[in-house]
């Protein structure tokens, strides 16, 4: 609407209709079209905005169906395009219409605009509301034709809401706020719009007058001329616009006089034919006195032989002496009448535009002074402008002889002190108006916001809870309320909620979006664990990417009873039940490879069978009790077989079918339509087959027995894994068994194919399981570690014994696991959820280190790209990449290494060493520090610096940074009382700062800041480009460090539990000290989010690493890792991340709030739901996270 008033106002449409109704009516106007005003911006912009709005509708219109949709597209069509034709139009008045008129002021039009830009703003505003309020609250559900439109309502609050009048809307008087702004806009577009037009009109203001003939013409003559100046009349129309004479302009009734002295004014020039007769005539020498007082510009025309040659001797002697200084024109001769009369109409032409633009300054002179001087009839904006320009562009040339009269002067100044007093009483007024709207629009809204702030305190507060209590169920949902409670106000509980269900669902790697799992089978890896297959409620199949979890494709059908039989080996085809009909498709292209059809007498309920791995061969096995086998490549049916088979599975080759029936079992070599080769099981009710192994043996529970392994193709003795044990259930990859005995006391595993016990397993020594079906449940299980090779736990639903977690039917949540053991499948209320089971997390990443000292050093740094971490052991620098773990590069030192640090580009890497020194005479060897940097990556050393002088005993690093571009090096060691600035280059000391035994020493990311804690528990700040101290405060220890901004500046109090913060611009302490309720061992800060990462003490607290929220003084959810060896956790340059070093890993953690939110976003692959939004907080507005 703020678009649409400006458009609007500038368009000449509006102007044209004002001209109508200024008419009252068509009747004195005339039309004017032309196809280059198209052109202009103010004629098609407002045609282009009407259609963009007229397209929004069309959202609203689609859901009633094609004919409602194309009706009004070609409705809006029509509109713009009659907008736009109407732009082209320009309408003007009739030359005759001269009758009196007051002036129509542009602040009127100013006025109008405003008041027309408030009341549309207004009532939009109102209907906005009327509608979408009711909707985003819940309270109103739109009907099915409306629904699609969902979005719309939507976008609409939350463009509202993040508006300057969004804390209002709710308000009921918030349709005025709207309409203040209107009430501006159009007062503004209006101005604007006067604005640029004084600047055009300016230039010239007959820019635009038509060319064409020449003006209106009076003609005065005597009576007894009257024969020639009927000839001159003939001769002269259709050639000028228009003759004025006595005959055809006198009424009869009219005043005469009166007549010609108003025919004299409106006429832009007097001809005055000049005889004998003429010059005698009293009232032909008053109408050229009228012409000369009025500045007209007057033709004498000699139409006496007997004056031609002495016309100006005749002029004098008769009185009209005035005239002899006007050019003359003789047609004393007929014989040259149709010549002269083109000079006659050469002269009316001539100047023509400044001449009519004269004849309608008279006239208004003349009204305003027949009207008593009324302000009312004094020029208006427009009209000045073009007055002003007739004064100062009077034509030069000598013959021309027109003038502005000192009435017209009069007017023209009359009229420029009224416009200035109108201005004045206008801008008064508008100021007026608009400081009224702007103060009471910023008094409602300062009082809302400071409302709405607490409200959105508030609500994100009750959406935090609301994840909290939702963290024990859907993930989804959790995670969403926890994004939301940020969304809506970073509070230090929206921030912990949203730490907690990171840290919870740590390898969360998706949620897979689709139809509902419930009922339609679990789902199955294929066998390398490069493919998922997941089966949906309305018939479909997913294929997934298990690498980076991207889909496939999705297909019609559903996968065989064993799932994983349905994939190849490599996931490459897969096999669907369709109908009747049984489809082999291929996933990567998602064509259909074969189809093939079960000759049944309706859908069958389900399906057994599957691919044999390679995929050349298929077996069907329905529910009517029927198998086929058939070669895929040349789709010929191999075998038909014809049995009661309730139960079938397919092997895992794909050549031996297993069909039970009630007691009897019995294996088919699908490859043979003939029973001789199938071999019979004896079973007891209710016992069935346990699963294969790896080579095609079935595991068979008889329940007479032990169960037993049958040989490949049921030839052989059976074998029985252990005496007295039961098997509980084969892993899925069928190399593995879990035996339990009959009380549930004794579990082991045994390996079936080599035939041998991997071992006992102990409940003790397993995770335990309980609760509800549950994401939280979930998060354990995907955990788990393999035991002997299977995922084992304990508890469940059906008590405390050993559980396999693949079994089919799980005494737990369901949780599939890859064939590799890097990924994992859940099912739960939330839906399909895929888990990453590598060391890299959404919140915390715990990367194994691959070569080099895998123990943790308390000399480490991290590079400002956070790509690599340099730790020191002993003489060695090792460079470990924090995304894989690998040892990068290694750099020899001369001496032991004890501290280590990056320029801020990355380019330069220091390491202070001790080195041992030569024998003095004493024999004595004695320490000394030295310091090395390298040029990276090339590891190239490129300066060496000494140590001021040696100390007897061995020396500890204690500050050791670079500036930005790593030139300068800033140095300090224990029982030193100076910081000591070295030049790389030059390598000498350039300048030194004094106070006790240094502690801790940090460098502002710029470089323009130092700050050193002392043993006496003195912070010190200094400037770097002066030397001079800014700041020296006691009662800091041990750590002292600045925002990646370089704006803050913290250190540990004394007491070592809690942080004292400084403003590192002013040096002024901005709030009570933190207490952290933990002992420091150093602290991080990022950017103006406020987050601190701290290092806890090793010893007390084991070296924890948390998050603290500076911004609200609060600790930011759980423990973010653990380092280890006096470790210390260091922030990426961008303050995103923080990585350390723990025993033998890589720990890698997000402490961004922002990344927080939209990990868990993306994790969850949606947005929330209104109604999940209303049944935590049903009474607030619905705002959609994500």
């Amino acid at each position: 609407m703020a678009l649409v008033v400006p458009g609007l106002v500038f368009s000449p449409v509006l102007a044209n209709c004002g001209v109508v109704l200024g008419n009252r009516g068509f009747s004195s106007l005339e039309l004017d079209w032309s196809w280059r005003r198209l052109a202009a911006p103010q004629a098609w912009l407002p045609a282009v905005q009407l259609a963009v709005v007229a397209a929004l509708g069309s959202h609203f219109v689609r859901p009633l169906g094609p004919a409602f949709l194309w009706t009004y597209a070609v409705l809006d069509a029509l509109l713009a395009l009659s907008w736009l034709a109407a732009a082209g139009v320009r309408v003007v008045g009739r030359s005759e219409d001269t009758g009196r008129r007051r002036a129509s002021t542009p602040e009127r039009l100013m006025v109008l605009s405003a008041l027309a830009g408030a009341v549309g703003m207004g009532v939009a505003a109102w209907a906005v509301r009327l509608v979408v309020l009711p909707i985003t609250y819940g309270a109103v559900t739109p009907g099915p034709p409306w629904r699609s439109a969902t979005w719309v309502y939507a976008w609409l609050d939350e463009q509202i809401g993040g508006s300057l009048f969004g804390p209002s809307f709710e308000q009921p008087y918030w349709p005025l706020l709207p309409a203040g702004a209107g009430l501006v806009s159009g007062l503004l577009a209006a101005a604007t719009r006067q604005a640029a037009d004084r600047a055009g009109g300016a230039r010239n203001p007959f820019a635009q007058a038509e060319h064409g003939i020449g003006g209106k013409v009076f003609l005065s003559y005597s009576r007894s001329d009257t024969e020639f100046a009927r000839a001159l009349t003939e001769s002269l129309r259709g050639r000028v616009r228009e003759v004025w004479v006595d005959w055809q302009a006198i009424k009869p009734s009219a005043r005469w006089r009166k007549s010609i002295s108003d025919g004299i004014r409106e006429s832009d020039a007097l001809i005055v034919l000049i005889s004998r007769k003429s010059l005698a005539s009293v009232y032909c020498w008053d109408e050229c006195l009228q012409a000369i007082a009025g500045g007209k510009r007057i033709l004498p025309v000699v139409i006496d032989p007997e004056l031609s040659s002495g016309a100006g001797a005749a002029l004098r002697e008769a009185g009209w002496e005035e005239l002899t200084a006007f050019q003359r024109l003789d047609m004393s001769d007929p014989d040259r009448f149709e010549e002269d009369t083109r000079h006659i109409v050469a002269f009316t032409a001539q100047e023509h535009r400044w001449v009519s633009g004269h004849t309608r300054l008279g006239l208004q002179a003349h009204e305003w002074r027949e009207s008593g001087r009324s302000d009312g009839f004094l020029l208006r904006e427009d009209e000045l402008r073009a007055a002003e320009w007739l004064r100062d562009n009077v034509p030069a040339s000598p013959a021309f002889m027109a003038r502005l009269t000192d009435d017209e002067q009069e007017f023209i100044d009359s009229s420029r002190r009224a416009l200035r007093r109108r201005r004045v009483r206008f801008r008064i007024s508008a100021v007026a108006v608009l400081l009224a709207v702007v103060s009471l629009s910023s008094l409602v809204v300062a009082v809302q916001s400071g409302a709405e702030a607490d409200r959105r305190e508030s609500l994100s507060r009750l959406l935090a809870v609301a994840s909290r209590s939702q963290s024990g169920g859907r993930l989804d949902t959790s995670s969403l309320l926890a994004a939301a409670a940020y969304g809506v106000s970073d509070t230090a509980e929206a921030r912990s909620a949203m730490a907690e269900r990171l840290m919870q669902f740590n390898h969360v790697a998706k949620v897979l979006p689709g139809p509902d799992t419930k009922g339609a089978g679990w789902p199955v890896f294929s066998a390398d664990g490069s493919t998922l297959a997941v089966g949906r409620t309305d018939g479909t199949t997913q294929i997934w990417d298990v690498e980076g979890w991207r889909l496939r494709g999705t297909f019609r059908g559903r996968l065989p009873q064993e799932g994983r039989r349905g994939l190849t080996s490599d996931g490459r085809v897969v096999a669907l039940l369709t109908g009747t009909r049984v489809t082999v498709n291929d996933t990567a292209t998602r064509r259909t490879v074969a189809s093939f059809g079960l000759a049944e007498d309706g859908p069958p309920f389900g399906w057994s069978g599957g691919l044999s791995p390679d995929g050349r061969i298929l077996v069907a096995s329905t529910s009517y009790q029927r198998a086929w086998t058939w070669s895929v490549p040349s789709r010929r049916l191999l075998a038909r077989h014809v049995s009661e088979c309730a139960f079938s599975s397919l092997s895992p080759s794909g050549r031996w079918l297993w069909c039970q029936s009630g007691e009897q079992g019995r294996l088919h070599d699908v490859l043979t339509s003939s029973s001789a080769s199938d071999v019979p099981v004896g079973l007891s009710a209710a016992w069935q087959l346990l699963g294969w192994t790896a080579s095609d043996e079935p595991v068979i529970d008889t329940g007479d027995g032990p169960p037993e392994v049958l040989p490949a193709g049921g030839k052989g003795t059976p074998w029985v894994p252990e005496r007295g044990m039961s098997i509980s259930s084969v892993s899925a990859d069928g190399r593995r068994a879990l035996l339990s005995d009959a009380h549930g006391h004794r579990f082991a595993v045994w390996d079936l194919r080599a035939r041998k016990k991997l071992g006992d397993v102990e409940p003790a020594d397993l995770d335990g399981v309980s609760g509800t079906d549950s994401d939280e449940q979930v998060a354990a299980l995907t955990g788990i570690a393999p035991t002997h090779g299977m995922w084992l736990s304990t508890g469940g639903a059906r008590g405390t014994g050993v559980w396999d977690l693949s079994a089919p039917t799980p005494p737990h949540p369901y949780v599939v696991f890859s064939p590799d053991g890097r990924a994992a499948v859940s099912v739960t209320e939330t839906g399909v959820v895929a888990w990453n089971r590598t060391a890299a997390g959404r919140l915390v990443s715990e990367i194994p280190l691959k070569g080099g000292d895998s123990a943790a050093r308390p000399w480490s740094t991290v590079s400002p790209d956070g790509h690599t971490v340099a730790s020191v052991s002993g003489r060695t620098v090792h460079l470990f990449d924090t995304r894989t773990g690998r040892l990068r590069q290694t750099i020899r030192l001369k001496g032991s290494g004890s501290g280590i640090t990056y320029s801020r580009d990355g380019t330069r890497l220091a390491v202070s060493e001790t080195v041992s020194l030569p024998p003095a005479r004493s024999g004595e060897r004695t320490l000394t520090t030295i310091v090395e940097v390298f040029a990276l990556p090339a590891r190239k050393r490129v300066a060496l610096i000494e140590s001021v002088g040696p100390n007897g005993s061995p020396q500890e690093t204690t500050g050791l940074s670079l500036s930005p571009d790593g030139r300068l090096l800033y140095l300090a060691v224990s029982q030193d009382h100076t910081i000591h600035v070295w030049d790389t280059i030059a390598g000498h000391i350039v300048k030194s700062y004094n106070l006790g035994e240094v502690e801790a020493v940090a460098l502002s990311p710029d470089g323009h800041w130092l700050a050193a804690v002392d043993r006496q528990g003195v912070l010190h700040q200094w400037n770097t480009a002066t030397g001079r101290s800014v700041l020296s405060y006691r009662g800091a220890a041990r750590t002292v460090a600045f925002s990646q901004d370089g704006r803050t500046l913290v250190a540990a109090s004394e007491s070592l539990r809690s942080l004292l913060v400084f403003d590192a611009e002013t040096q002024r302490k901005r709030a009570a000290d933190v207490d952290t309720g933990a002992t420091i061992r150093a602290v991080r800060l990022s950017d103006a989010q406020g987050v601190a990462v701290i290092t806890l003490d090793p010893e007390s607290d084991g070296g924890a690493v948390i998050v603290w929220d500076l911004l609200h003084h609060a600790r930011t959810g759980p423990v973010l890792a653990r380092v280890g060896g006096g470790a210390v956790a260091e922030l990426t340059a961008d303050g995103k991340r923080a990585v350390g070093l723990a025993p033998g890993a890589i720990v890698t953690g997000v402490v961004d709030p922002r990344t927080w939110q939209s990990t868990l976003c993306s994790v969850v692959g949606r947005p929330l739901l209104g109604q999940e939004w209303h049944a935590v907080v049903p009474d607030q507005r619905y705002t959609p996270a994500c």
